[in-house]
């Protein structure tokens, strides 16, 4: 009796085995792209019940568990909250144990194990975790090259690898060597590229059709850091549909774009028709956004969504800034007393990690207001009012040598940008060169940006030379502000001069 149970039980383990690995797969079938939409919405409970369909009919399929894994990523990412990254680890080993342990033929397991460690990746850079972030995104980057190289075809595989390429593309010259050591190679044009064509295709086969809200949000972020020139981003702005309004990661992608593209009017109704439903996980930072946009018009209403965000947000990045911009919304009201007392209240709180949070701890040690009317003219400048920027800029020419040196170097760096936007570009050179020559010492960020926005008038003028003189130029200069997004976009245009050459 006993050799009979042993035989049966090892006859039944061996069946179950046998079952697992023959019923295992990966496949991304009409519920797995539905609820992988959805995710990408923010819609978590939608996609969730989705899936939960799929494993009842598809009990054995992995893509279930795949597209789960987006949601504790963009839990981690959007709130910033230490709890939701470790929720994320935890879950990314169970993941990669799955996945690596399927031993079908599918082009699906090296690209989703890479868009494991990537999501792990851009989750760290949050949490100032840059070394465990750099060695997550060499794995995704030689599976992802594997996988280009067994499938060339397949085009989800492009979407990361895109990404990564333009992103290794804009590694300023300090971090070069760590690209020879990892042998890691792109540049921005062909990841650029890259992720065009996936668009296009999308557009002709709807099997891909799942793929449009990644590409067009990576594209996004392309397009406002890696590129000198606006036609590409224009013309990226016509790929958003109305329909976008339902999906908060695009609506914060178009946004965005149309704030880069100074159109500051159609940002404020992207966000105002924004979905706002509790079906959808809260996205407080696009309240933050909301006041921004308002403030960029002088609107002061700006101030209940600043106070939103500073409520409701714990996480690490924009929350100073918000304190400092309500700060800026007394200011234009003419409240001086109640700006400060806003800024006091900066001194209390841990600096935070984004470059505008830096800026805005060092202006409430400052103890010292920013001039009113540079201030209103930045603004209004940032919103694409250029015309009513420019004439307060120019109501202080007859008292300019009142200014302070600061204030002078901002007004040269200002007009600079104004003129520059206008495409007055010798008006543009003329006055960021006085930027240069008047802040190139000086710990502000200005004379480094002017050398940039120098560099990419000469790109745009095809002056090859004068180009480079001056992304070299930005990236010699060490600002205390804004430096590494800085040299990130000189490195950039430095990368995209070489593939010029060729």
């Amino acid at each position: 009796m006993k050799w009979k149970w042993i035989i049966a039980r090892f006859f039944a383990i061996v069946f179950i085995l046998i079952d697992t690995a023959f019923a295992q797969s990966l496949s991304f079938n009409q519920n797995c792209r539905i609820a992988f939409e959805e995710v990408l919405s923010l819609n978590f409970e939608k996609s969730k019940k989705i899936l939960e369909d799929e494993r009842k009919t598809n009990p054995d399929n992995l893509m279930a568990d795949f597209i789960n894994q987006y949601t504790f990523f963009l839990k981690a990412f959007i709130t910033e909250e230490q709890k939701d990254l470790e929720i994320l680890q935890n879950q990314k080993k169970g993941l990669l144990i799955k996945l690596e342990n399927f031993d079908g033929v599918s082009p699906y397991k090296n690209w989703a194990i890479a868009n494991a460690h990537l999501q792990s990746a851009f989750a760290r850079s949050k949490f100032d975790q840059q070394y465990m972030a750099a060695v997550e995104i060499r794995k995704a980057y030689l599976l992802l090259e594997t996988n280009q190289k067994m499938y060339p075809d397949f085009l989800p595989n492009q979407l990361g690898l895109g990404l990564l390429y333009a992103m290794i593309g804009s590694i300023p010259p300090q971090y070069q060597w760590v690209l020879k050591l990892t042998s890691m190679k792109g540049s921005v044009r062909q990841g650029t590229d890259m992720l065009y064509h996936i668009l296009e295709e999308n557009k002709k086969n709807q099997t891909y059709a799942y793929l449009r809200s990644e590409t067009l949000f990576y594209l996004t972020f392309i397009e406002m850091n890696l590129k000198a020139e606006s036609n590409d981003a224009e013309n990226l702005l016509t790929e958003f549909q109305a329909s976008d309004r339902t999906n908060l990661l695009l609506s914060y992608a178009r946004a965005n774009l149309e704030m880069r593209l100074g159109k500051n009017d159609a940002a404020i109704r992207t966000l105002s028709n924004r979905i706002k439903s509790d079906d959808y996980f809260p996205f407080h930072y696009l309240d933050f956004l909301h006041g921004e946009v308002l403030l960029r018009k002088l609107d002061t209403t700006a101030l209940q969504y600043y106070s939103s965000f500073i409520r409701h947000f714990n996480g690490r990045n924009y929350h100073i800034d918000a304190i400092r911009k309500t700060g800026w919304v007394y200011l234009i009201r003419g409240d001086e007393e109640a700006y400060f007392e806003t800024m006091r209240s900066i001194s209390n709180l841990s600096q935070g990690y984004s470059e505008s949070d830096k800026q805005a701890y060092r202006e409430a040690a400052s103890d010292q207001s920013p001039h009113p009317v540079l201030l209103k003219s930045r603004l209004l400048f940032d919103g694409g009012y250029y015309a009513q920027s420019k004439a307060l800029m120019l109501s202080l020419l007859p008292s300019r040598d009142a200014l302070s040196t600061n204030e002078k170097l901002e007004f040269y760096y200002r007009l600079g940008r104004i003129e520059h936007s206008l495409k007055n570009n010798g008006n543009a050179l003329k006055y960021y060169n006085q930027a240069i020559a008047h802040g190139a010492k000086s710990p502000l960020y200005y004379a480094a940006s002017a050398a940039l926005n120098c560099g990419q008038i000469y790109e745009t003028e095809s002056k090859i030379l004068e180009a480079e003189k001056m992304y070299k130029l930005c990236l010699s200069l060490k600002p205390e502000e804004y430096m590494q997004g800085l040299h990130f976009k000189a490195k950039a245009g430095l990368n995209r001069l070489s593939d010029k050459k060729k």
